[in-house]
């Protein structure tokens, strides 16, 4: 019986490219497709898959959150590809510690040549982890090793709390492009990550786009220059 290989990822491009790329191979089959974990936890939940390919930046939930779900109710054997878990990331070391059996970097540009070139290797990586027996993972979060503090002045903590909305806005973008975590603590923006140098950038990156927001001037742009990113990822 074929391996049933189920899809979750927001790009209708990666779905359809899959679905055609998964076709060709007899041994495996794709039971289906959602673009967002809210859809598609009711249905494999229903219908347990043998493999579930995920994303992890998606709308409604992400990826991580989802794995760490299934995985503390019913362990499913997990390919994490993403754009955000290049090797040796942190995002890459979170979803193997969430309970992911293999991760596949996807690049951000030029995505269905690459699935399409790395066709046999996907398909060996999910025939392999139909094979795995995947269990709960270890309680999470890691132990951060690196933080840098940005600590606002009494004057700046009033003009933030009228930033909030433009400002806040943009720090999960922050935290899944650099693969950092950022608290507020009152006056305090605590950065966090195991990588000390993509902590000193983002730091640097939210001093920057604090500035823009207080001068009126954040928008999507500026926070794609930022984070060195193209407007259409």
């Amino acid at each position: 019986m074929p391996i049933q290989v189920y899809v979750v990822d927001d790009s209708a491009v990666v779905r359809q490219t899959l679905m055609h790329l998964l076709q060709g191979d007899p041994e495996i089959a794709l039971m289906g497709s959602a673009p967002n974990p809210l859809i598609a936890g009711p249905v494999i939940r229903k219908q347990r898959p043998d493999v579930l390919l995920l994303d992890i930046e998606m709308p409604g939930m992400d990826g991580l959150t989802f794995l760490r779900q299934l995985m503390s109710e019913s362990p499913i054997p997990t390919v994490i590809c993403s754009t955000l878990t290049s090797q040796g990331s942190r995002m890459a070391l979170d979803a193997l510690s969430a309970g992911a059996v293999a991760v596949v970097a996807k690049p951000r540009l030029g995505l269905k040549q690459f699935l399409e070139d790395s066709r046999r290797e996907l398909v060996q990586t999910l025939k392999t982890a139909a094979r795995s027996r995947p269990s709960s993972p270890a309680r999470y979060p890691l132990r951060m090793q690196t933080q840098r503090d940005f600590v606002l002045e009494p004057d700046d903590t009033e003009r933030l709390a009228n930033l909030a909305g433009p400002f806040d806005a943009h720090l999960r973008q922050v935290e899944l492009r650099m693969g950092v975590e950022i608290a507020n603590r009152g006056n305090v923006f605590r950065v966090s990550g195991h990588d000390a140098a993509a902590v000193a950038r983002a730091e640097r990156v939210l001093r920057q786009l604090y500035d823009e927001a207080a001068g009126e001037t954040l928008d999507e742009h500026a926070i794609h220059l930022r984070l060195g990113v193209h407007a259409d990822d």
